[in-house]
């Protein structure tokens, strides 16, 4: 199987830590460049919008489970969205402000079915001082900012899920730089089963597994952070899937590296 980004979900209690090829996707508490700013600049602000093809959700996880079938029917992994293919520079299709210490770029893409949008971006490459955000309309879901640090040598890089039909794309750079920041979008997932707590259809494990989260499992509430929601893209088939794995590590080892471990089929 060909897979052409694997994204590792660190679920936790407070939030969700993502990881590409096992390097830490870190990202900062700075806030978008536009929460920055006053409330009557902020306002004018809009952004160009890109629209992605109508899909059928339920025909969609139909489709999915007959893959499935026909290519791992006796593995646990389950298909949760489907890669679309779009070729976006943010720079150029983006709308752009000036503003006195530099320019943000803000792109719109929407969807009239998709129950969540995931980003996979070929070429993220930014210089120091600029960063990246994606968000809900009203930013009460936030992914970023992503900054210098999440370069990877492949120069790919792709996001976690932000829940509903729309997100934002937001880039800022500032005047002064050592070079010109690169920002394509080469596809976006469309979510067609709801990933939000409580919303996934998860497999029953058996009257004999004891859920973590339990009262019975609190002797374990340090050790469960290690859990990992792990999303792998198949290029055969472009289905996003979603598996589980845990991280390891030496009790000998006060600085990780750790590693993931998880089954054949992720």
């Amino acid at each position: 199987m060909s897979i052409l980004f694997k994204l590792s979900f660190f679920l936790t209690f407070l939030g969700l830590l993502l990881s590409i090829k096992g390097v830490g996707q870190k990202s900062t508490n700075q806030l978008p460049k536009t929460a920055t700013l006053r409330s009557s600049v902020r306002s004018s602000f809009k952004a160009n919008e890109f629209n992605l093809p109508v899909l059928n959700n339920e025909d969609e996880i139909v489709e999915a489970r007959k893959i499935k079938e026909e290519q791992c029917s006796t593995c646990r992994k389950d298909y949760y969205g489907r890669f679309l293919d779009v070729n976006l520079d943010l720079k150029s299709q983006g709308l752009s402000y000036e503003l006195e210490d530099g320019t943000i770029w803000l792109l719109r893409i929407s969807s009239l079915s998709a129950l969540g949008l995931q980003f996979y971006f070929k070429k993220f490459v930014i210089p120091p001082g600029s960063y990246l955000h994606i968000y809900n309309d009203n930013q009460t879901q936030l992914l970023g900012a992503f900054t210098i640090d999440n370069l990877n040598p492949d120069e790919r890089f792709a996001t976690s899920i932000i829940h509903g039909r729309e997100a934002v794309v937001e880039y800022f750079e500032p005047k002064r730089v050592q070079f010109s920041g690169r920002v394509f979008l080469e596809g976006v997932g469309h979510v067609f089963e709801d990933m939000r707590a409580g919303g996934s259809t998860i497999q029953d494990p058996g009257s004999c597994v004891v859920d973590v989260n339990c009262q019975e499992g609190n002797a374990l509430n340090a050790e469960k952070k290690s859990i990992a929601w792990i999303s792998t893209l198949d290029s055969n088939n472009k289905r996003l899937a979603k598996c589980t794995g845990f991280l390891i590590n030496s009790n000998q080892s006060s600085n990780p590296p750790s590693f993931l471990m998880t089954a054949g089929h992720c």
